[in-house]
């Protein structure tokens, strides 16, 4: 059942200082965690081993189990540490190469105009703080992320689009709408540093060492001096584990069971709190289903839009560990491939078309008039339309503008070829074109989970009267409010 909870006032000064102090933790104590995790499982090792052999072991055994985990945690550790630095170079983004990229993926070039700021810096009679005042007024008139999330948050936006309503583009705006909390964020680094550390100290070198122990016979068949020495060498030696082994146990260290508890526990806090937040700033809700780690706020009449009021939103709530967004990422480039193979497939039927089409005796467009004079300009681009077309091995942004242009070209072809006739040909292809541009906007819709990071990601659609704003602005209010203090349900 779904509770409720009481959000204190100054979330964003409370949530920085207990930031703040987790990393002063992190600082002093990763050495003495690291330390305490080893003597414990050190010991812990030594008990289980002096159960499963004949005789008795030597005390100083503690210390030579110590000195084993050590050295091999700090090789394993640094090979974890390499796999962890990869993955999070993948994982960056909004860096400022990327900025112009990170635009589009967020809107489109056409939801950032900048017109109105440049009308203003054109414009001589204010001075440069009537300017600034001024400009800040527009900004929070004009529909942008700016006006419906704080600056502070704006590098965890993941998709933000204003939109005209379908039905009644006049006087109602749609808003999609995506922000992701980095598990960073939510699990302080001591509790991930630990439960780490015990993953590759159990699962890892622990485990490794019973599997050797377990196949060595002599421990079990001789005496106690042979059986020491034979121990001893294998104590001062180093693992060896294979790399695919290995890399198997790196993928699935965020998946140990105190991780998994933490995160069970703080996305139930996450749903509670923002069921409350919604209900603290008046827009409640109708109908929630909550599953493990996804949760899901709408109206009842939300299956049909007719019956909607112009006034509405849409929640959904998720938790994405590693393995999820690795699944999650997969799945969106192989329905981009999907995509792109169908429309270079009818691209490439029109073309068929088209080339059988043309007259040998005359220039019948400019491609063919480029090709012909190529060797004459030497700055000439080369418009070969393989090259054009070729999507595959591209980048999910480059393929998507590559399918754009896919279909403009499409556009062209069909009326070049057709012009005002109407056979079954043109009928057939304009209708396959229209479902492969249908298919592509929705694709478009969807969240581009190569710009998300594990942890929790809030997707927000929402409707509301422009010149209103009920809903948009009551939950900025509420996300403001979640934002703040999810991350409290994590420590």
């Amino acid at each position: 059942m779904m509770g409720t909870l009481d959000l204190p006032k100054g979330g964003r000064a409370a949530r920085q200082e207990a930031h703040n102090t987790y990393r002063l933790q992190t600082n002093e104590n990763r050495q003495d965690c690291l330390e305490r995790l080893l003597r414990e499982e050190a010991a812990a090792f030594a008990a289980r081993l002096a159960a499963k052999l004949p005789w008795e072991i030597d005390e100083k055994v503690d210390e030579k189990m110590y000195n084993f985990l050590s050295r091999n945690y700090q090789t394993v550790s640094d090979r974890f540490q390499s796999h962890e630095d990869k993955l999070s170079c993948e994982n960056e983004r909004h860096t400022v190469p990327e900025l112009a990229a990170m635009l589009e993926n967020c809107a489109g070039a056409d939801h950032f105009n900048t017109g109105e700021i440049e009308k203003d810096l054109a414009d001589k009679k204010w001075g440069s703080g009537g300017l600034e005042a001024h400009t800040n007024n527009k900004l929070r008139r004009k529909s942008g992320v700016g006006s419906f999330i704080d600056p502070q948050r704006i590098n965890s936006v993941v998709s933000c689009v204003f939109k005209d309503n379908a039905k009644k583009p006049k006087t109602v705006t749609d808003l999609q709408f995506a922000v992701n909390i980095p598990e960073t964020e939510l699990i302080d680094p001591v509790t991930r540093f630990q439960s780490r550390a015990l993953y590759l100290i159990r699962e890892v070198i622990c485990k490794r060492l019973s599997e050797i122990i377990d196949s060595a016979e002599i421990l079990k068949t001789q005496g106690k001096e042979e059986g020491a020495v034979f121990l001893d060498s294998i104590l001062s030696g180093s693992l060896v584990i294979s790399p695919l082994v290995l890399d198997g146990h790196l993928l699935n260290i965020d998946t140990n069971s105190d991780i998994e508890a933490i995160r069970d526990r703080g996305f139930s806090a996450a749903s509670n709190l923002i069921v409350a937040a919604l209900d603290s700033g008046g827009l409640g809700c109708q109908f929630l289903e909550n599953s493990r780690r996804e949760l899901l706020i709408r109206e009842y009449e939300d299956v049909c839009d007719e019956n909607l009021p112009d006034e509405r939103y849409q929640i959904k709530l998720f938790y994405f560990n590693r393995a999820r967004v690795l699944e999650e990422r997969k799945a969106y480039d192989d329905r981009l491939d999907v995509l792109s193979g169908e429309t270079r497939r009818l691209w490439d039927l029109l073309e068929v078309i088209y080339q059988d089409s043309k007259s040998v005796f005359k220039v019948n467009d400019f491609e063919e008039f480029a090709r012909k004079n190529k060797n004459r300009i030497k700055t000439i681009t080369d418009y070969d339309s393989e090259k054009v077309a070729d999507v595959s091995g591209a980048s999910a942004q480059g393929g998507k503008e590559k399918i754009r242009l896919l279909f403009a070209r499409m556009e062209e072809r069909i009326r070049n070829l057709y012009d005002n006739m109407y056979p079954a040909e043109r009928r057939i292809s304009e209708e396959r074109l229209a479902m492969l541009e249908n298919e592509f906007s929705c694709f478009e819709k969807s969240i581009n989970p190569h710009n998300i990071q594990p942890g929790i990601l809030v997707e927000i659609n929402l409707t509301s009267i422009k010149r209103k704003r009920t809903t948009i602005d009551a939950m900025s209010s509420a996300l403001a409010r979640f934002l703040d203090n999810a991350p409290e349900g994590f420590h």
